[in-house]
């Protein structure tokens, strides 16, 4: 008899899928810890149906092994003929019906001279022919299974479960997957269910909704295979809100106020309103500084140049923390009174939205031409680390020896708070930014991602709502 192989020679011979380049063709790799099988599983059964398609349904445990084939019933073909009749007797003592007598013996003996067949054969060919095609979806689904697993789990499934890909699901299931009947894993997935996949000082993303959204929805499915029913839809929708990170509230209050019944309907909602928010704002600042023309912009600042050289030049030259990649810093003084940010150089403007304004600002000096107006992506000092800020309507004044930090701009925009008795930039959600006294005027560190940089992974950018009042308030301010 021949030896059995060691599961990694099976393992060589089996048929891995393609050339190292075409990993679309390769099945998905287990990486044999917990937290990764629900993904990994709906992952591999796309993979099967797409592979080997009757096998599919193994794999969702919806084609259940057929009944073995019934035992064979042998007879003959013809019916059995009916016995022959009682004899009627004359009153001579003779048979008057001798006739039909021996008729009928005489078919009964042909009868019983015909061979005997299977009469079910038809059946258990169809039961034999449907157990093979199982038996063979099953083999190929093991071999397709073992592929993906690791190697110390190729030998356990090896050891347990030869050729049998439905009790290796099975097993992989109870070791790895909600087990019903299990309150460990009901309270873990509960857990889960409520807990945050989005950071808690992101920026509005699509793409963290998405997640946030996906991971309650395998959440859910879990509970239910534990045995347990997952929360109502309300409490599904309370949990993704406890999920949101501040920028979203007002989205969150849009939200329920439609008062959605399912939590699918109350993440669409959101969906729509953050993609409203991250859509191009270019058209946006466009139509903004045509309004502010229509109003006769003029009386954006009124900005005191010799007042603010002469603090420049005061300025002592601080030792300032090295500056993000790409970038140089500086120190920006901390107006209160600017209503918009303003900058001395286009380089410092992220992307151009306005390259010939036609404004002016009216300061000490008179009449200040505008240069462009623009996005900057400013990089501030929260604690001890550089954050980024999508700054919308920044303004270019070339004559201007520094950088104008509004506070108005940064308040309205991300809820900052400026205390400059304390020296504090009060942030939501996040450390302080300090404000320095220089002795002529307040300053804090900024640095700005220049033109054609690559964009930072995380940048904070104001809520649709927020940007859309602070231009609506700045438009009033100048009519």
């Amino acid at each position: 008899m021949m030896p059995r192989m060691r599961p990694f020679w099976i393992l060589a011979l089996l048929p891995f899928a393609s050339s190292a380049g075409d990993e679309s063709k390769r099945v998905p790799s287990f990486s044999g810890e917990r937290i990764d099988f629900t993904a990994w599983f709906m992952l591999f059964s796309a993979y099967v149906a797409y592979k080997l398609v009757s096998a599919a349904p193994l794999v969702a445990g919806s084609r259940p092994k057929p009944s073995a084939a019934p035992p064979p019933i042998r007879g003959r073909v013809a019916p059995e003929p009916p016995a022959p009749p009682a004899p009627i007797r004359a009153s001579d003592g003779s048979t008057t019906n001798q006739a039909e007598i021996d008729a009928a013996n005489a078919a009964r003996l042909a009868w019983m001279s015909t061979a005997q067949v299977v009469l079910n054969a038809a059946e258990i060919k169809e039961a034999t022919d449907a157990c093979e095609k199982w038996t063979n979806d099953n083999t190929q689904l093991y071999g397709l299974l073992v592929q993906a697993m690791p190697a110390w789990l190729v030998t356990s499934l090896y050891n347990s479960h030869l050729n049998d890909g439905v009790a290796a699901i099975e097993f992989l299931r109870k070791a790895f997957d909600a087990n019903s009947g299990d309150g460990g894993d009901h309270a873990a997935h509960l857990a889960k269910l409520q807990s945050r996949s989005i950071d808690a000082r992101s920026d509005i993303s699509e793409a963290d909704l998405r997640r946030q959204f996906d991971m309650m929805m395998s959440e859910s499915a879990a509970i239910q295979r534990t045995g347990n029913s997952p929360p109502s839809e309300a409490t599904m929708i309370a949990f993704y809100d406890n999920a949101l990170p501040i920028a979203y509230t007002t989205m969150r209050q849009h939200a329920r106020r439609a008062k959605h019944a399912t939590l699918l309907a109350h993440h669409m909602d959101i969906m729509s309103q953050a993609a409203a928010t991250q859509a191009d704002p270019q058209s946006a600042a466009n139509a903004y500084a045509a309004a502010l023309r229509a109003f006769g912009y003029g009386m954006m600042a009124h900005l005191d140049f010799h007042a603010y050289f002469g603090f420049s030049a005061a300025w002592p030259r601080r030792s300032l923390p090295a500056a993000p990649p790409d970038c140089s810093s500086e120190d920006a003084a901390v107006d209160s009174m600017a209503s918009l940010m303003i900058v001395n150089s286009v380089a410092k403007l992220y992307r151009v939205t306005d390259a010939s304004p036609k404004l002016e600002i009216e300061t000490a000096d008179g009449l200040v031409p505008v240069t462009a107006i623009g996005v900057a992506l400013a990089y501030l000092r929260v604690g001890n680390s550089w954050e980024c800020y999508e700054i919308p309507d920044v303004m270019v004044l070339e004559k201007c020896a520094f950088t104008l930090y509004s506070t108005r701009v940064m308040h309205a925009l991300f809820g900052f708070k400026h205390a400059f008795e304390s020296g504090v930039i009060s942030v939501p959600g996040a450390h302080d930014i300090a404000i320095y006294d220089t002795g002529a005027a307040y300053v804090t560190p900024i640095a700005f991602v220049p033109h054609g940089s690559p964009r930072p992974a995380v940048v904070h950018r104001a809520t649709r709502d927020a940007l859309d009042a602070f231009r609506a308030a700045c438009a009033g301010r100048h009519t």
